[in-house]
């Protein structure tokens, strides 16, 4: 570690070009780690391989019969973007809610607080559980629409002569 800034342990991270108010979400399979470093503070990734995701790492991978040994994608629960970008739970399957308390008060909680410890016991001991995982193996959820405050939302973009150019999409 002496000799850290040099070599191959050295990274050129550029400086983030994005303000504290800039949130982005991005479902993504593999590669997170150095991808993390470059994107910054407020964007985050949903990893649907469940490789570094403490809730989808406990649902079951979305079945294929033609399968094969790599990473396995996970059936994202209906609710669970609005739950990553708002920090509050808006998952509707009422146990996963439940789970995803759980796990956040484990993964994102104080670490000495009797709550934590609780949960820690009640996760590890099967007292609280996902009792239909099948739903999230065989079928496809259709995910209910993000609402977004457009008042939030920089309009520079359309304020712009170059928004209505040709080749331009525009999404409402």
């Amino acid at each position: 570690m002496l000799n850290s800034n040099q070599g191959l342990l050295s990274l050129n991270i550029p400086s983030w070009k994005f303000s504290e108010e800039d949130k982005d979400i991005s479902i993504k399979c593999g590669r997170l780690g150095f991808s993390g470093l470059l994107i910054g503070p407020n964007r985050y990734f949903i990893d649907n391989c469940a490789l570094v995701d403490p809730l989808l790492a406990r649902l079951p991978a979305k079945y294929n019969k033609h399968w094969r040994i790599g990473h396995f994608y996970r059936q994202l629960p209906n609710g669970y973007l609005e739950t990553i970008m708002t920090q509050s739970n808006s998952i509707t399957d009422p146990d996963v809610k439940k789970f995803y308390d759980a796990i956040a008060s484990i993964t994102k909680g104080e670490l000495n607080t009797f709550s934590r410890i609780k949960n820690i016991i009640r996760v590890n001991s099967g007292a609280i559980y996902i009792k239909d995982k099948d739903k999230y193996r065989y079928t496809s959820i259709t995910y209910s629409p993000l609402i977004i405050d457009y008042e939030l939302l920089n309009h520079s973009a359309i304020d712009s002569e170059e928004w209505d150019k040709k080749g331009s999409t525009i999404f409402l």
